[in-house]
């Protein structure tokens, strides 16, 4: 994670505050002042988001874009420098916002105007990359982490912050919320300027989701898509060197393989579980197609990990969910800071976020979702009267899930908030993200959902995934970028939902060797095979895998064949002795009683509750290791 911190004030005791918080928790970072403003970064991440002109000073945590400078280094400026100084130029001192379509990238950012000594704090079209933000009465301080801002300021818990970002499915906080009282993150797309320390600052949006619908052949729009990542991907990688890719033997990832194999040859594919299991083989035959070198990580160990390294994690990311992640952490042999490029929004691309509990309650099986395409209600146009009924739907069930949650919290602050006073604030907080969905307005009512989703389970989620390798690599997330969102978002959803999309990219030239490759999804047979008989595999496989399942835990038998491949064995890691001994450490209960999740590892372990992954475990955790490691009154 990128480790910046700032403020805008004139009180050198809160300067001096800042600097020594930085170095406490960070070791060496470099200082930057200017005229009121004073920027620390962390040495031990590089000055790659660094950026000062003669009119600005900046950070950029992720990456921006400029389509107008050629890609390549200068002798006397990076790749990332020419971006950042234009980027700079255009959003802090000429209030450009949004960003033209010339402008890509994935970013939250924070800019100081020199000549009219003035604060810009902003972030891409769904918020990828966190910021957060505290205005005092002696100024502004802002970080990527809460950690250090509670250490710069006298903090108190937000208790409703923290129930949001406990309960599922998101595991996220809505609107501003965080989890510090006073301590808000900007919405998404949001630029936010401070004329002075102590001005109410003025807010504009980037709204340019979901503008316009492209239909038709989906040959021709697969080649727009497909160019779009490509260049995506050739756009984020700033040199020749060598680059890492995060590989699966699914699609999200295969779609990013490809397209960084047509620039690069030095890439390195990291998978994890062991080299026996089917999802691991086939990502190697991938590797192996593009002439790529693959290495394989197993979970055993490393998947609950004692506290002193959890504790690292959520320390150096405060993004310590996916667990799955710590075992290429741990045993990666890598440069440090090499970039490493993720595939999970290309999900966008098939429309997973389409087809949701939360708006269609379909009691059909997932199979028969899949195998029929339900072409009418993917092309029912938006409506406010839809609108108005979906978001209250949605309010109802996430509002009654975060008060579900409040026995869950220490007694001490389970004490400080009533369930009246949870679901008033949460109602608000979901209101204001509802407001990010209704301005960029979606074409069809079933994509309600899915930009409800980018805005939260992606940005405030699935991004958990690129902080928390972040501690190792940098990473960049091509299907996240602006670009990249603005046109998959125009995409009639029939065309995704129904796999015709990922078909018709998938039988493009380029992507011919990897297409003939089958997936984890669906194996035996080539990628290249009829649609349908793939999804009648996919069907049949997944069945099949629900009958072992039900098998193994009817008999309390771990030794029974899982699923129908062989895949990670989430039952073991539960059932090592030192498992439950590390989740209770995790947990001080200052904040969360252990309780609960330490008999669901329990249950778990004795196939009394089926083996999940445990982020439902880990994302509570991270946000009690959080609050442990903040300076709270």
């Amino acid at each position: 994670m990128a480790r910046f911190a700032f403020y805008f004030g004139f009180d050198s005791k809160v300067v001096s505050r800042m600097q020594h918080a930085c170095e406490t928790l960070w070791g060496k970072v470099q200082a930057h002042h200017s005229e009121g403003f004073h920027l620390f970064v962390a040495m031990d991440h590089g000055l790659k988001g660094f950026c000062e002109t003669s009119k600005a000073v900046g950070y950029i945590s992720g990456y921006v874009r400029c389509d107008d400078l050629v890609n390549t280094p200068t002798e006397l400026h990076s790749v990332d420098w020419l971006h950042n100084s234009r980027f700079l130029e255009e959003v802090v001192n000429n209030e450009v916002w949004p960003l033209g379509d010339n402008w890509t990238g994935s970013f939250a950012a924070v800019g100081f105007d020199k000549d009219r000594r003035r604060l810009v704090v902003c972030n891409d079209l769904i918020g990828y990359r966190p910021v957060y933000i505290r205005q005092l009465p002696e100024g502004v301080i802002g970080s990527s982490s809460l950690i250090l801002i509670s250490h710069c300021s006298d903090c108190q818990p937000d208790v409703i912050g923290i129930l949001q970002r406990i309960t599922p499915p998101y595991y996220c906080n809505y609107g501003r919320r965080t989890l510090l009282s006073e301590v808000w993150r900007p919405l998404p797309g949001e630029w936010v300027c401070f004329d002075s320390p102590n001005a109410t600052p003025e807010s504009r949006f980037d709204n340019s989701l979901c503008k316009g619908v492209l239909d038709g052949d989906p040959k021709e729009i697969a080649r727009k898509v497909w160019d779009c990542l490509q260049r995506e991907v050739a756009l984020a990688i700033s040199s020749n060197g060598p680059v890492a890719v995060a590989l699966s033997g699914g699609w999200d990832s295969r779609l990013v393989l490809a397209a960084v194999a047509n620039i690069s040859n030095q890439i390195q594919c990291y998978t994890y579980g062991r080299d026996d299991l089917y999802e691991v083989q086939i990502a190697k035959r991938c590797a192996d197609a593009v002439g790529a070198s693959h290495s394989a990580f197993s979970i055993e160990e490393k998947y609950f990990p004692p506290r002193q390294r959890f504790e690292q994690l959520v320390k150096d990311t405060e993004a310590a969910k996916f667990m799955v992640w710590n075992t290429i952490l741990e045993q990666v042999n890598a440069p440090q800071g090499i970039v490493l490029l993720l595939g999970d929004m290309t999900e966008s691309i098939q429309g997973r976020d389409i087809v949701s509990l939360s708006y269609r309650k379909s009691k059909i099986s997932s199979f028969l979702r899949w195998l029929f395409d339900k072409e009418h209600e993917l092309s029912m146009e938006s409506t406010r009267e839809q609108f108005i009924v979906w978001s209250s739907d949605l309010k109802r069930d996430l509002i009654n899930s975060i008060c579900n949650m409040k026995s869950r919290l220490s007694s001490r602050l389970s004490s400080q908030v009533t369930t009246d006073e949870i679901k008033q604030v949460t109602e608000n907080d979901i209101d204001l993200s509802l407001l990010r969905v209704l301005l960029n307005w979606p074409s069809f009512t079933c994509m309600f959902n899915e930009i409800f989703q980018w805005f939260h389970k992606a940005r405030l989620l699935m991004t958990c995934q690129d902080l928390l390798l972040e501690s190792r690599f940098f990473t960049i997330n091509p299907c996240m970028s602006m670009r990249f969102l603005r046109l998959i978002s125009t995409v009639h959803p029939r065309i995704r939902v129904s796999l015709r999309l990922l078909d018709a990219i998938a039988r493009l030239p380029e992507l011919e060797k990897l297409a003939r490759i089958p997936s984890a999804q669906v194996p035996w047979v080539s990628g290249l095979a009829p649609l349908f008989m793939r999804k009648l595999i996919w069907g049949f496989r997944s069945k099949v895998d629900q009958i072992l399942i039900r098998r193994m835990m009817k008999a309390k038998n771990p030794n029974l064949r899982q699923r129908v491949l062989k895949s990670l064995d989430y039952v073991a890691e539960y059932r090592r002795p030192e498992t439950i001994e590390n989740v209770k450490s995790w947990f001080s209960g200052r904040w969360i009683k252990p309780d609960y999740y330490v008999e669901l590892c329990r249950k778990r372990a004795a196939l009394e509750a089926w083996p999940l992954i445990n982020l439902d475990i880990a994302a509570p955790a991270n946000v009690s290791v959080i609050l442990d490691l903040c300076k709270l009154q």
